[in-house]
C-alpha cells in the first residue's frame, strides 16, 4: 500500500521536490561564487605580474634582446635587467634602437646621422658607420640591418663588416621599417608629401617593388617571421601584397607582435592583446596615460613611460612598465 499511502500523506514528494529545487540553486550560487573567486585570482595574478621600472629620461622606444630591456629617448638609452630591475646608462647614444644576437644598433648622440654599434655585455661602443641621414627606425631581420632616416632613405646595413651596401630612396618623410615575410617594409611619405605611404623592398636586389598608400600615417611596423602590422592610427595587418587590413584598435602609441598575440598600444591608457587572424581584442590592461613605445620579449610585453614618476632619477622621471605577454 504504499502508493495509497504517498498519495494520502502528499508531502514527501512536495518536499522531495523543494529539496531539489533548493539543491539546485545552492549548485548555482556555489558556482557563481566559485567564478568570481576565480576572476579575483586570475586579476590578482595578472596584476602580480605588472611592474614599472624607474629609468629616467623620457623613454618612447622599447627593444628586448642580448639578455636586456633596451629603452630611451632622443638623448638616452638604459639597458634594463628584466629580472632585478637594474639599470644601465649606455652612454653617447640614444634611439631608434634595435638587437641583434650580442649587440644593440643605436643613434650616435653627438653626431646624429651616424649608427652604433653596442656591445650588449659591456655596453661599449664597437663600430660606428655613417648614414646619409638620421635615423628614424632601426630594424634587424634575417636579410640584415635595416635603417630608415628622416629624409625618406632606406639604408642597408651589412652587420659582418659593419658598412653601408645600399641606399634606397622611397620618399620624402621615414617613419617606420621592418623586416618580414621575405621582404624589408618601410611606412612614411610620398615623394611630394600629400600620402602616407608604405614601401616595399626586395632585400635580394636592394630595389623598391611596390608603393602603396594608407590614409593614415603608419608610425610604427612592427615584424614577427611572415606577420606584419602597423600603427596607422588603429591597429592594422599588412598583408604580402601590401594591402592594410584595418582594426577597430587604438594603437597611436605602437605595436608590437609576439608569438601568439599583437599588442597594441593606444594613446587611451591601455595595451589591447588581439588575436592576429581576427582581430578581437582578447584582453586589455590599464597602463599610464601618455604611454610611448611597446616592445614583447623575454615573456613579456614592456611599454616606456617618458615622464609619469613623482620620483625622478638624475637623468628624468621615465619608466618602463611590464605587463605578462598572455
Amino acid at each position: 500500500h504504499w502508493g495509497d499511502r504517498g498519495q494520502s500523506m502528499g508531502e514527501p514528494a512536495s518536499l522531495r521536490s523543494r529539496l531539489r529545487v533548493g539543491a539546485t540553486i545552492v549548485v548555482l550560487v556555489l558556482a557563481e561564487v566559485a567564478a568570481a573567486v576565480a576572476d579575483r585570482t586570475a586579476e590578482a595574478t595578472s596584476s602580480m605580474s605588472v611592474r614599472t621600472f624607474r629609468v629616467g629620461g623620457q623613454p618612447d622606444r622599447v627593444a628586448v634582446g642580448a639578455g636586456a630591456v633596451w629603452v630611451g629617448d632622443s638623448g638616452h638609452l638604459f639597458a634594463v635587467d628584466p629580472t632585478t630591475g637594474a639599470v644601465r646608462t649606455v652612454a653617447g647614444v640614444a634611439t631608434p634602437i634595435a638587437v641583434d644576437g650580442d649587440s644593440v644598433w643605436a643613434r650616435r648622440t653627438v653626431h646624429p646621422d651616424t649608427l652604433v654599434r653596442v656591445d650588449a655585455t659591456t655596453t661599449r661602443t664597437t663600430a660606428t658607420v655613417p648614414l646619409g641621414g638620421t635615423p628614424a627606425a632601426i630594424a634587424v631581420g634575417p636579410d640584415g640591418l635595416w635603417v630608415i632616416d628622416s629624409t625618406g632613405a632606406v639604408t642597408r646595413v651589412d652587420p659582418a663588416t659593419n658598412t653601408v651596401v645600399a641606399t634606397i630612396p622611397v620618399g620624402s618623410l621615414g617613419f617606420s621599417v621592418a623586416d618580414a615575410g621575405g621582404s624589408v617594409w618601410a611606412s612614411g611619405r610620398s615623394a611630394d608629401d600629400a600620402h602616407a605611404v608604405l614601401w616595399r623592398i626586395d632585400p635580394s636586389t636592394n630595389t623598391l617593388r611596390a608603393t602603396m598608400t594608407a590614409d593614415a600615417n603608419c608610425m610604427t611596423l612592427a615584424g614577427l617571421g611572415d606577420a606584419l602590422w602597423a600603427a596607422c592610427g588603429t591597429a592594422r595587418r599588412v598583408e604580402t601584397g601590401g594591402a592594410l587590413t584595418p582594426t577597430d584598435v587604438n594603437a597611436l602609441d605602437g605595436v608590437a607582435v609576439g608569438p601568439q598575440w599583437v599588442y597594441a598600444l593606444g594613446n587611451d591608457g591601455t595595451v589591447a592583446t588581439v588575436e592576429p587572424n581576427t582581430g578581437r581584442v582578447l584582453r586589455r590592461e590599464e597602463v599610464p596615460s601618455g604611454s610611448e613605445g611597446i616592445a614583447v620579449g623575454d615573456g613579456a610585453v614592456w611599454v616606456a613611460n617618458p615622464a609619469l614618476t613623482e620620483a625622478p632619477t638624475t637623468s628624468g622621471r621615465g619608466t618602463l612598465t611590464r605587463l605578462p605577454a598572455t
